[in-house]
């Protein structure tokens, strides 16, 4: 997906000048894997979209362990802190896999877009429900799974996320450690060979 097609099937862009206006301004990023893209406490400068890749967001706990609060791997989703992009960032934001590209929309021009396209104002408010269902079920999923329904919940929800991200990465997520996340995974090998199924899942 190039910015032209971003604009056009993500922000729902069509007028000729406004498209050019937003392929100017538009930046794609490369992000290498653990690079952070937005840290937490800084007021972000841009509005990001996946372009391709893993983003996610994290903090540190009391004890200083990361915890992944979010995570995605699906193209053309906005990913930011917060729906005020005017705020700090409560956490940080960063590629959990190398190669992971986002689209950075300036805020001024998010805001304009906001104030000025009824379009823009609708593919928000498609974001921000969407961005809520995801958070809802995972805090469901999180909360009333054991570990295996976890896992299995997690390979359903984000297909190919795990061949691409670290294993501590999923185990924090999932609020599970390294350890169990290994067991399951070995589990889960042995079981799909002793079924004939081959192997289904990264190591």
């Amino acid at each position: 997906m190039d910015v032209q097609t971003f604009c056009t099937q993500v922000l729902k862009v069509i007028e000729p000048d406004v498209l050019q206006q937003c392929i100017r301004a538009i930046q794609v990023r490369n992000l290498r894997k653990g690079q952070v893209l937005l840290a937490c406490g800084e007021s972000p400068t841009d509005v990001y979209f996946l372009k391709k890749g893993v983003l996610r967001g994290y903090y540190f706990d009391e004890n200083g362990r990361e915890i992944t609060e979010c995570i995605s791997g699906t193209p053309g989703m906005s990913f930011m802190p917060g729906f005020d992009w005017h705020e700090p960032a409560r956490i940080n934001i960063g590629a959990a896999a190398a190669g992971t590209q986002v689209f950075a929309i300036p805020v001024a021009l998010a805001d304009d877009m906001l104030a000025t396209r009824p379009e823009s104002m609708q593919v928000y408010v498609e974001q921000i429900k969407l961005a809520g269902e995801i958070h809802l079920k995972a805090r469901n999923a999180l909360l009333e799974g054991a570990a295996p329904q976890r896992y299995q919940w997690f390979l359903q929800t984000y297909p190919g996320v795990a061949d691409q991200v670290s294993g501590k990465i999923i185990a924090s997520f999932l609020g599970i450690t390294p350890v169990t996340l290994s067991r399951l995974r070995r589990s889960m090998r042995q079981e799909a060979q002793e079924a004939g199924g081959g192997r289904n899942d990264p190591t």
